[in-house]
């Protein structure tokens, strides 16, 4: 991770637009699921925890990582229940 910093302004402006279409904003922070791109295998555990602070940082209240193929609504869903 270069910049963390300029990694969470990203990640936090992407939430806000998200967030400002929601009906209620006053709800509980998003859930966020990361995907580091192109990571064939399980980052090293200090990639890992600065993945997860990285969401942490931007207003999640819930960060998860997942390494494999893309995942369906149900199976992000699952991701968060475990």
């Amino acid at each position: 991770m270069a910049d963390f910093g300029f990694a969470a302004q990203l990640i936090a402006h992407a939430l806000g637009k998200l967030l400002a279409r929601r009906f209620l904003r006053l709800s509980l922070p998003p859930r966020l699921l990361i995907q580091p791109f192109g990571a064939s295998q399980r980052p090293a555990q200090m990639e890992e925890r600065i993945l997860l602070e990285l969401g942490l940082s931007c207003g999640a209240h819930n960060v998860r990582l997942h390494i494999g193929a893309e995942l369906d609504v149900g199976a992000i869903q699952e991701k968060f229940d475990t």
